[in-house]
């Protein structure tokens, strides 16, 4: 998000305030968590991960890192799975990991569901 010139830069602009109003949220988010539901025993949030396609957009992971600081990462769902090599690279599925989060829970809910 840093060091963008030209239609970048007004891009940039346009959703700085959104992304300032993010990371306040995640930070509120965090703080109301720890308090509410677990009576502030949960000290500090020491890790972000990130999904779905937004968390592509260029430059996100290290703009929420400088506000929030602390290491933000995308999540890689099938990093535990057994996927086919050829397949996995022929689809580029290491770049699209991030935007399966959500269907994959739901189906790993639903086997551990059946067992």
């Amino acid at each position: 998000i840093e060091g963008m010139a030209g239609e970048g830069m007004t891009v940039r602009n346009a959703i700085m305030g959104l992304l300032e109003n993010l990371s306040s949220d995640i930070d509120h988010s965090f703080k109301y968590f720890s308090y509410q539901l677990m009576k502030s025993k949960v000290l500090s949030l020491n890790k972000l991960i990130l999904t779905g396609g937004s968390s592509h957009l260029k430059g996100l992971s290290e703009f929420l890192k400088s506000r929030l600081g602390i290491p933000v990462e995308l999540a890689d769902p099938l990093k535990n799975l057994n996927i086919n090599n050829e397949l996995y690279k022929k689809f580029n599925i290491e770049k699209l990991a991030s935007n399966f989060a959500l269907s994959i829970g739901l189906a790993y809910r639903a086997v551990q569901e059946e067992s």
